[in-house]
Parts: C-alpha cells; structure tokens; sequence
C-alpha cells in the first residue's frame, strides 16, 4: 500500500461507527481510573492519622500542616473527578443509547444505586468547593 492508501484506510477507520464508540469508552474508562487514583491518594492520606501512628506521633504542626493539606488536597481532586465520571457517563450513555429501552433501565439503576444520602453529600460538597471555597481552616 502507498502512503495515500493507508492514509485514506486510516481515514475511514477513524471515522466508523465502532472507531467512535470505541473512543467514548475509553474516555469513560479514563474519567473512571481519574476518579478511582483520587480515591486510592484520599485514603492513603488519610490512613497517615489513623492509628498506630495516628495523630498522636506528629507533636511537628508543620508536619502535621502538610498533612492536612494533602488531604484537603485529594479530597478536593476526589470529589471534582467524582462528579466529572457522572457528568462523563451521562453525556455518553445518553448520545449513544439515548433512544433505548437500555436507557431507561440505566436510569432506574443510577436513581437505585446513586440516590443516596452519601451522594448528595459528595454533590453538595464539589459545590460548595467549586463555588463558595475549601470550608477546611488549615
């Protein structure tokens, strides 16, 4: 094959239906490592205070300092990529199943599964991060 013929395959491959699809998979997929990598970085962080070490073994402010930062940090990436997966998820399920009985289902398990207390919670918390400031005092 000749540069133009490959160009051109690569063209019409880049612009199939499958191609597509498989493009919005792969950013769901990457909003959803985003959003599991923040929570695993929370947790680390969090798991610094919890006993045995706890807070008892950092008498250092500064240190103790750091470390509240890097939780209020990670909380802050944790509930922004949280609510970028919904976001993401819901503008892809809708363009590609939209139209589908799948659709409705799919809606009736996200307000099964995600109408929770905890939800709002973590709602209500990105936005009041994102449009008011950290109410975390350092």
């Amino acid at each position: 094959m000749h540069t133009g013929e490959l160009l051109e395959l690569y063209e019409k491959v880049s612009d199939c239906k499958g191609r597509k699809l498989i493009d919005k998979l792969v950013a769901i997929k990457s909003s959803f490592e985003i959003f599991s990598g923040n929570f695993k970085f929370l947790e680390d962080s969090i798991d610094v205070l919890r006993p045995p070490a706890g807070l008892i073994h950092f008498q250092d402010k500064q240190k103790l300092g750091f470390i509240e930062s890097e939780i209020v940090r990670n909380l802050s990436n944790f509930l922004y990529s949280a609510m970028s997966l919904v976001d993401h998820t819901r503008i892809h399920v809708r363009k590609l199943y939209g139209d589908t009985s799948f659709f409705i289902v799919y809606t009736q398990k996200v307000n099964e599964n995600f109408k929770t207390p905890l939800a709002k919670f973590i709602q209500d918390l990105r936005a009041y991060f994102t449009h008011f400031g950290i109410p975390i005092t350092l």
